[in-house]
C-alpha cells in the first residue's frame, strides 16, 4: 500500500501550499493545475502566492515548460494589479549567469518580463544536488514582483540529514500576516 502511494506520487508530479489553521477562509484558486497552484491572502498588502513545479529539462521539454509558464503568467496577469506576487518552487531553470540551457533562457526571459526578483542580491549557492553528486545547480526560488516584500532571503546549506536532493529556500517578508487572515476571492 505505501509503495503504491509512493509510486503514484512519483507519477503525479504536484505541488502544495500549507498554511496554519488560524488563517481562516484560505482557498486554492481555480487557476492553475496540479503543478501550478495559487492562493490569495488579504492582509496589510494583498498577496498572491503561486507555487510551481516546472518540468525537467528533457528533449523538446521547452514546449511543456513554456506551457506551465503560460499558466503562471495568466495568474500573475490576473492578480498583479491588486496583489503583490510571490512565485516560489522548483522552477527547473536557473537565473544564474553560469548556465544557459533552454529552460534557463526561457526562465530568465519570463522573470525579466514579469518584473520578478529574489528581492535581494543574487545568492550563488546551489539548491539542487544530484543524488549521485554528478551535478548541482540553483533551480529553486522565491521570487517577488516588489523587492520591498523581502527583508531576508536564505538558501540553506546541504545537510546530511536532508534526504531531499533540494535544499530549503526561505524568505522573511515585510508583511505581517495576522492570525485570522482572510483570503481574496
Amino acid at each position: 500500500m505505501i509503495q503504491e502511494i509512493a509510486l503514484n506520487f512519483q507519477k503525479e508530479k504536484g505541488v502544495s501550499i500549507l498554511w496554519p489553521n488560524s488563517w481562516t477562509n484560505v482557498k486554492k484558486l481555480k487557476d492553475g493545475n496540479e503543478r501550478v497552484i495559487a492562493i490569495p491572502i488579504t492582509t496589510s498588502q494583498d498577496i498572491c502566492i503561486i507555487d510551481a513545479y516546472m518540468p525537467t529539462c528533457n528533449t523538446d521539454s521547452q514546449y511543456e515548460y513554456r506551457n506551465f509558464l503560460d499558466i503562471t503568467f495568466d495568474i500573475i496577469q490576473k492578480y498583479q494589479e491588486t496583489h503583490k506576487i510571490i512565485l516560489c518552487g522548483d522552477l527547473n531553470g536557473t537565473l544564474l549567469d553560469s548556465r544557459n540551457n533552454k529552460h534557463d533562457n526561457i526562465l530568465k526571459s519570463f522573470v525579466s518580463e514579469m518584473g520578478l526578483s529574489t528581492g535581494v542580491d543574487k545568492d550563488e549557492r546551489n539548491t539542487f544536488f544530484h543524488h549521485a553528486w554528478s551535478s548541482s545547480s540553483q533551480i529553486d526560488y522565491i521570487l517577488v514582483n516588489d523587492k520591498k516584500l523581502i527583508s531576508k532571503y536564505n538558501i540553506d546549506e546541504k545537510s546530511s540529514i536532508n534526504l531531499s536532493a533540494h535544499t530549503s529556500v526561505t524568505v522573511k517578508t515585510t508583511i505581517e500576516i495576522p492570525a485570522n487572515t482572510k483570503t481574496g476571492k
